[in-house]
């Protein structure tokens, strides 16, 4: 994996490393009585974005419960280590060198602890913008419990089935009260808790997962919830479900491919390119305020032409931000079986909209998981044919944009670091004649 293909990686990748061999070498030292010592670190050029102070999500504890509903117990998923990984641990002055013990094979087929195992070794790290701190992964949860249960009704006034945020006792409701509701029902969230229900890595959000072992590519789906989505004007909206599938292996379910949401869209990657290199699990870069998952940091257009979702980059696209800006989800605050969960829909049912229902589909909360909502199917990202660009459609992969790299991947703490667009120095290269305005289109 190369700095210009994983841009920003190579901070997440030096501190997981650093905090994994410190924490073998004092397991090593009390295991032969020796006096504690630090541990040779993976060699990098690179800083760690955590000696800033600035990056949240160092804490490896263990995270709050949030099984009130699934009745399973919840657990922190902490990093696991890959296979091939090692360091090398020198206790005492000499030069023993710890090779660590090949992970466990496993059987998901026949066992639900492997299932969760599997789950577990794979959840995905998270990087978010800089201010998203009021805006992180949430439980479904609190969510129900910090909303109204209602009816969506055309051309009158909504009919309101339960109420979770008055002291009213008597009207309340729990996820169970929904699982077989009518698609027209929505949770209608507390304009007061849409960002309040985000939790830090002190008190982590649960992670829902479905394990599909029945079709012919197994896959892992992750469902991340956020309380509000908080993208452009026109696709706001109450709640927020995104979904991480990742393609495994039939035989031996280990993971090949990523499938990451976006809207209605999806980016595929191999698993491989964007795989943590300690803990093998995938490093996903969310979009602030919309939460669209991307393989890479950068700028991406969304449904609506004038619209980007921006990661963890400035998005005027002048100077690079650096990493120590960015908000690290490492933790989770256990992992839960989506399909367990007591508001999960009964079968063939799409359950309720999550958020109020606006005027329009992009300004409605979104449905949940259910088994009409499973696995990221929707259509890969491609060209807006229709669009401004549409006459490039077939040379340049205008709708997808990413801007990332250039001399700033040779420090990625640079922030005077010149910026590099693969899509328009293509477009250059294809259409010489229109050299001057492309020239004219790059940022300076």
């Amino acid at each position: 994996m190369t700095g210009v293909a994983y841009p920003y990686g190579y901070g997440i990748q030096t501190y997981l490393q650093q905090e994994a061999a410190k924490a073998k070498a004092e397991q090593t030292a009390a295991e032969l009585d020796t006096p504690e010592v630090n541990p040779t670190a993976p060699t990098s050029n690179y800083p760690s974005p955590y000696q800033y102070g600035v990056v949240t999500g160092t804490s490896n504890g263990t995270g709050s419960d949030d099984n009130a509903d699934s009745g399973v117990e919840s657990t922190v998923a902490p990093p696991v280590a890959h296979p091939g990984s090692a360091f090398p641990l020198f206790a005492g002055g000499y030069g023993s060198q710890y090779q660590p013990e090949p992970e466990p094979v496993l059987d998901p087929v026949n066992s639900e602890a492997d299932q969760r195992t599997l789950a577990e070794r794979y959840a995905p790290i998270l990087v978010l913008p800089e201010g998203s701190n009021d805006n992180l992964p949430a439980s479904a949860s609190d969510f129900i419990d910090n909303s109204r249960l209602r009816e969506d009704v055309s051309w009158w006034t909504d009919n309101q089935h339960g109420d979770n945020t008055n002291d009213d006792t008597g009207d309340d409701f729990t996820g169970a009260d929904f699982t077989h509701a009518p698609d027209n029902y929505f949770l209608d969230l507390d304009n007061d808790q849409r960002y309040e229900l985000g939790r830090g890595q002190d008190n982590p959000a649960p992670l829902y997962y479905e394990l599909d072992l029945e079709s012919d590519t197994p896959t892992l789906t992750y469902f991340v919830f956020y309380a509000y989505n908080d993208g452009p004007t026109v696709q706001n909206h109450e709640g927020d479900w995104e979904r991480i599938t990742l393609e495994l292996n039939p035989e031996t379910f280990e993971p090949t491919t990523a499938r990451l949401s976006a809207h209605s869209h999806r980016t595929d990657v191999p698993l491989e390119d964007i795989a943590d290199p300690l803990t093998g699990r995938p490093v996903v870069y969310v979009a602030a305020g919309s939460h669209a998952a991307f393989p890479e940091a950068g700028v991406y257009d969304t449904e609506v032409e004038v619209f980007k979702d921006h990661t963890v980059q400035n998005p005027d696209n002048i100077p690079f931000r650096r990493l120590d800006d960015a908000v690290i989800y490492t933790n989770w605050g256990g992992l839960q079986d989506v399909t367990a969960q007591s508001w999960y829909p009964t079968e063939g049912s799409k359950g309720v909209r999550w958020g109020e229902i606006g005027e329009f589909d992009a300004t409605s909360g979104p449905y949940g998981p259910s088994s009409q909502k499973g696995v990221v199917d929707n259509p890969v990202w491609g060209v807006d044919e229709d669009g401004f660009f549409g006459w490039l459609a077939d040379t340049a992969p205008v709708q997808h944009v990413v801007t990332s790299g250039g001399d700033a991947v040779e420090d990625i703490h640079d922030t005077g670091g010149a910026v590099y667009d693969p899509v328009r120095n293509e477009l250059q290269e294809n259409f010489g004649p229109l050299s001057p305005l492309i020239d004219w289109l790059k940022p300076n």
